[in-house]
């Protein structure tokens, strides 16, 4: 593949962005990824999506060499071409030959919206690199070229690609090819759909898991979902375990040899993730008092340049944030591991997440118009019984927060609410609160362990505990798959727990009261 590249003509064509990670061991923030557009820039919300794009003025294809400049973050894309082919031209992956030696991690693409999506590989060659998005088609032969853009390769290899001006709702292919005189070397090809239309009510199916330890290898429950050609894919935290890494280096090791799990390659190449942390990313329980703030920079900065994740310009660092995925669903991230403060937990200042955060999650819940408002917590915020021990590493450690979103969305008229959880190392779903709490309407799903061993309080959630809190236990590692439907009446979060070997250990159907929900 030359340098001159040809783009799909779209209704709106508007911009490329090629962004690099410069990752580094200091406690320095390190800089967002910054889209830098063919035509004009685009904004960004505070919650790290992007906004609408500026339509381009070009009438016709795109093509050109868009070359970034190399040495600093801020990609710059060069001068387009426009040329005019009477088709696109035809991007087949079996013209080039996979080299797992200078893309040892496959592919991942994530954060997806109704216009594109940041791709991401490891890339140890030394010629200059391209992404080629191409469309998809049915037995992986060619399809239609959609997007041939050089790309920078960030220090040690990482690279983050952000793409714009693809079409909502729509499934396509990408890989990475190395752009040599010879030696027509690529990526493997990985998948992923952008997300509907902000309007649009689709039936959205999707998976999640945490608790994904490296020791259990491999982590067949990846490679079925994998096989579920999933909408996107939650990573729920734990997703390493790199406890007892001290440096930049050793964290990389980590994910590395984490990420080479051929679960982990079958199941980033075949759909986009979400995600947020727990502990075991850092190290066990960590407490963000206390911390080592050079571990926490070094910790961070792997995490970040290992996972297919967009930067917020204005807080680079920061997990929480949200997803749409038209108005069928919306998922409200949350980072419930460093903001904590437990020297504050059983006071009446008692802080789990940041006011910041906090204010966010609520607004965004009355804000949203969503049939089913998902929120992401690592750990679970349900009243578990006695037995199930850990209270101060979990919400109910921290009652004040607790009980102030808890009561926000009964007060508030908030529908929709469910919690997905993980971190507990078995399966669930539950109320909240016992009946008849005003909370026990609100339900959580208790994701994986996608890969770990089993914790035996699942045996408390039996009918000993009340089965009108606890519908389900699930005491074999899974990964939790659900089908969002918008359009049932009433609307329906169908979700089921799928085992290693493909088969559903329980399935179940939470119905959800839409009678507050703003019409479109």
């Amino acid at each position: 593949m030359g340098n001159e590249i040809s783009r799909r003509r779209f209704t709106k064509l508007t911009l490329v962005s090629v962004t690099g990670l410069a990752a580094g061991c200091s406690s320095e923030t390190p800089p967002a990824f910054e889209s830098v557009p063919v035509s004009d820039p685009p904004s960004q919300d505070a919650d790290g999506s992007m906004a609408e794009p500026v339509e381009d003025s070009l009438n016709g294809d795109l093509g050109a060499d868009l070359g970034p400049e190399v040495g600093g973050s801020d990609s710059e894309v060069g001068d387009a071409e426009v040329v005019e082919p009477e088709e696109a031209p035809l991007f087949d992956p079996a013209d080039f030959q996979e080299d797992q030696g200078i893309f040892p991690l496959a592919v991942q693409s994530g954060g997806a919206e109704p216009d594109g999506a940041l791709l991401w590989t490891l890339y140890e060659g030394s010629a200059p690199l391209d992404v080629v998005v191409f469309e998809d088609g049915a037995g992986g032969g060619p399809g239609a070229l959609v997007i041939s853009a050089a790309v920078e390769v960030a220090e040690a290899g990482a690279v983050h690609v952000i793409l714009e001006g693809l079409e909502p709702w729509t499934r396509y292919r990408y890989c990475f090819v190395q752009r040599a005189d010879s030696d027509a070397l690529r990526s493997a090809v990985g998948r992923f759909r952008t997300a509907p239309d902000p309007d649009a009510t689709e039936v959205v199916r999707f998976g999640g898991a945490s608790c994904i330890n490296d020791y259990y290898t491999p982590h067949n429950t990846l490679s079925r979902a994998a096989d579920a050609e999933l909408d996107f894919f939650i990573l729920a935290g734990d997703t390493v375990y790199a406890d007892g890494s001290l440096s930049l280096e050793e964290f990389r090791g980590v994910w590395r040899n984490a990420l080479a799990d051929p679960g982990y390659r079958d199941l980033l190449m075949s759909t986009s993730l979400v995600a947020t942390w727990d502990d075991h990313e850092i190290t066990n329980d960590w407490d963000p008092e206390f911390i080592d703030p050079e571990l926490l920079a070094a910790g961070t900065a792997a995490y970040f340049e290992h996972l297919a994740l967009r930067r917020i310009e204005e807080s680079p660092n920061r997990v929480w944030r949200s997803h749409r995925w038209g108005r069928t669903l919306e998922l409200f991230m949350l980072d419930c591991r460093s903001e904590r403060l437990p020297s504050t937990r059983q006071t009446p200042l008692a802080q789990y997440i940041s006011p910041e955060q906090m204010d966010w999650l609520k607004s965004g819940l009355v804000d949203s118009p969503c049939t089913f408002k998902l929120i992401v917590t690592s750990v679970p915020i349900t009243n578990f019984p006695q037995v199930i021990v850990s209270e101060d590493d979990r919400w109910e450690g921290y009652p004040t927060q607790r009980e102030e979103i808890l009561s926000h969305i009964v007060d508030a008229g908030v529908t929709g609410v469910v919690w997905l959880a993980g971190d507990f190392h078995f399966g669930a779903i539950t109320r909240v609160e016992p009946p008849p709490s005003a909370w026990s309407m609100q339900r959580e799903v208790l994701m994986g362990p996608g890969d770990q061993f089993i914790n035996p309080g699942w045996l408390a959630l039996g009918l000993g505990s009340g089965a009108s809190q606890f519908s389900a236990a699930i005491g074999e590692v899974n990964y939790t798959r659900f089908t969002a439907d918008a359009s049932s009446q009433p609307p329906v979060l169908t979700v089921e727990f799928i085992s290693a070997d493909g088969g559903v250990l329980h399935g179940e159907n939470i119905a959800i009261d839409t009678s507050s929900v703003p019409e479109p």
